[in-house]
């Protein structure tokens, strides 16, 4: 047989190295021991734990609006009071705020802070021209009237026409809801 001078080497070599170089990622591709079996099984199981929360876990939401206390609607048959604010919220935010919402309206005084608890009864897109110009300038735009009945009967005239964050508690939903 006649086999050709080759600076590189035979086909016969590459071959034979091709095979070990082969073999030798197969190795290390082997689990071969028992406590790598464990980490790869750890690992596997903490990737499937997080794959089933992102669809079937939740994650509880709030929306923190900044507004103005407007005014103290009239007391309701069942002796509750509501308070109106005047809240700066995009469109999207405010198609997430539904009635009977629970919020917590935090007023800030110069005697002391306050947070009134309570639900949402309305929230309708506020019109300016109808008596809101003196607040309008003190809310970015994007204006809405929110109507908040109170868990507390607690008078606070004194607090219209402070500014306020309205704080509102969104339903759960899952994790992947909100990365998609």
């Amino acid at each position: 047989m006649v086999v050709f001078n080759n600076p590189f080497g035979s086909f016969h070599d590459m071959v034979a190295e091709a095979k070990e170089e082969r073999e030798q990622l197969d190795r290390l591709l082997t689990v071969s021991s028992p406590r790598d079996s464990i980490a790869v099984l750890a690992v596997a199981l903490a990737v499937l734990l997080l794959g089933m929360w992102l669809f079937l876990g939740s994650v509880s939401r709030s929306l923190t609006l900044d507004g103005v206390v407007l005014s103290e609607a009239e007391v309701s048959p069942n002796g509750t009071r509501s308070v109106q604010a005047l809240v700066s919220v995009t469109r999207d935010a405010a198609a997430e705020v539904d009635a009977g919402a629970s919020v917590a309206v935090l007023v800030q005084t110069v005697a002391s802070p306050a947070t009134l608890p309570g639900t949402v009864t309305a929230i309708e897109i506020a019109n300016p021209a109808n008596g809101l110009a003196e607040f309008a300038s003190r809310v970015p735009v994007g204006l809405y009237r929110m109507e908040v009945e109170l868990a507390s009967a607690a008078d606070f005239a004194s607090l219209v026409g402070e500014p306020c964050q309205v704080v509102v508690e969104l339903p759960a939903t899952a994790p992947a809801a909100l990365v998609w």
